[in-house]
């Protein structure tokens, strides 16, 4: 968390979004990272146990400048255009996700970002896409990832769009070990 919070705040930002937050734990990272600077750290998640774990964490760890907030990322809006985005999504493949909520979710992506993408591709692929649709330009998104997805026949749409909207300054891949 705190190597992938002091590249995103290497720059002053106003704005850092963590769009799964989970207990918070990579928000932890961006607190520590930013020392002093006035970053507003928001904490998105549609989990209410997991935001009682980050409001918790918060509290004790005294992070004053951390907004914790039920949605889900990727149905609601969200007014704020975040300078920088640090993500551990959920991994959970397409076929975990009901029906209606995919068919929601692709509904809103395909005329927001202008083109079609596979309803095969896993959350933490359309957390991604959802980031850079409402990222501020020149903003600087960090993402925890499985990297099979790259390999997919639906991720050149992703690929492509990733390389239109985005500068990406790294890939950094960690060996799957044999156990």
């Amino acid at each position: 968390a705190r190597p992938m919070a002091e590249w995103l705040l290497a720059e002053p930002v106003d704005l850092l979004l963590d769009p799964g937050c989970g207990s918070g734990s990579l928000l932890i990272g961006a607190a520590h990272a930013r020392s002093d600077r006035p970053t507003r750290l928001l904490g998105l998640d549609i989990d209410p146990l997991a935001l009682l774990m980050a409001e918790a964490t918060r509290d004790v760890r005294r992070i004053e400048a951390l907004e914790l907030r039920h949605a889900n990322f990727l149905l609601d809006d969200l007014p704020e255009r975040p300078q920088a985005v640090i993500c551990n999504p959920p991994y959970t493949r397409h076929q975990a996700v009901a029906v209606d909520v995919k068919a929601a979710i692709h509904e809103g992506l395909t005329p927001r970002l202008g083109r079609e993408f596979s309803q095969l591709a896993s959350m933490h692929v359309l957390f991604l896409l959802r980031a850079l649709e409402v990222s501020a330009d020149d903003a600087r998104i960090a993402f925890l990832t499985p990297a099979h997805w790259l390999d997919m026949n639906y991720a050149r749409k992703v690929k492509q769009l990733l390389l239109e909207r985005a500068h990406v300054e790294a890939i950094v891949s960690f060996p799957v070990e044999d156990r």
